[in-house]
């Protein structure tokens, strides 16, 4: 039953997947957005798996992932146009210099989107996923293809396995930039408190950073329109915190540094997220995030 449903989702994709493809070509942004929205909708209604959402956060959600059928479309100008990269300048000047940066993030946001962005602005990037990347549909491939056609990064992977420490740090030695999700509950977490709340984050992200001697900076997608998105950059964690190895104090920074969008936009907090996030009664609130243990 379960192989025969994900074959009907298989199928029905690679439909989308072509019909996207056509209208692209024939399309402008807006026009796109607007022939899409009804399916959007339909989707947030029926299914969309995000109770917390209001039927317009779930809607504009889906209506997102659409962008994922044609990342070949995002480098040219009146698609770049849509997404603004901001405090990219430390990661910019890390890759030419040949450093590698790791960039903490969180499920927020049309995550699955900020990948081909970063491809199509410059920026050679992967994401770590939980997923075995051998096991990725065929479909998934020929979206990356055509990323990879249009943004020339052919020989950048675009995923690593959430297990693949190896491949990892060779990927960093390239001077790339890998995608970390720190809302993961897998292997060691740390605790992070604030305002009377406990935030269990994956420490992933930042033992990464300090084996390779990466840059560590949070990084946050948004949508801040109809299909306008900007992807911001928050302070990067101080080299000292992340060679020293203090795991409390960098995902102290790193909280701090997304606290305050996930704050002001609740609504764009994944399952993830959520999930991590637990209010603590009996803890006074506090000014600043402290390590409770690690």
């Amino acid at each position: 039953m379960n192989f025969q449903a994900g074959s009907i989702r298989l199928t029905l994709g690679w439909g989308i997947f072509l019909l996207v493809r056509a209208l692209t070509a024939l399309l402008p942004p807006s026009g796109l957005r607007a022939l899409f929205w009804p399916a959007a909708r339909l989707r947030a209604a029926f299914g969309g798996g995000f109770p917390h959402r209001d039927w317009r956060a779930a809607t504009a959600f889906h209506l997102s992932r659409f962008i994922c059928f044609f990342p070949h479309r995002l480098t040219a100008p009146e698609w770049r146009e849509r997404c603004r990269l901001r405090g990219f300048a430390p990661v910019r000047a890390a890759l030419a210099a040949g450093r590698p940066v790791v960039l903490a993030t969180l499920h927020f946001g049309p995550l699955p989107l900020m990948r081909y962005w970063l491809r199509a602005g410059g920026i050679p990037a992967a994401t770590m996923v939980s997923e075995s990347a051998g096991s990725r549909s065929a479909l998934r491939l020929r979206k990356d293809a055509l990323s990879d056609q249009a943004t020339k990064m052919s020989g950048v992977p675009h995923v690593i396995e959430q297990g693949e420490v190896r491949k990892a740090l060779r990927f960093l030695e390239q001077a790339a930039a890998l995608m970390v999700a720190m809302d993961f509950h897998a292997g060691k977490l740390v605790e992070v408190r604030e305002d009377g709340r406990v935030v269990r984050l994956s420490c992933g992200a930042i033992r990464l950073a300090a084996r390779s001697g990466a840059l560590l900076v949070p990084c946050l997608i948004r949508e801040t329109g109809g299909w306008q998105f900007e992807i911001r950059c928050g302070q990067p964690v101080s080299d000292d915190v992340v060679l020293s190895k203090s795991v409390g104090a960098a995902a102290a920074h790193l909280w701090r540094e997304f606290s305050a969008e996930v704050r002001a936009h609740p609504e764009d907090c994944g399952v993830e997220l959520r999930a991590c996030q637990s209010a603590i009664s009996s803890v006074p609130p506090a000014a600043k995030p402290e390590l409770i243990t690690s």
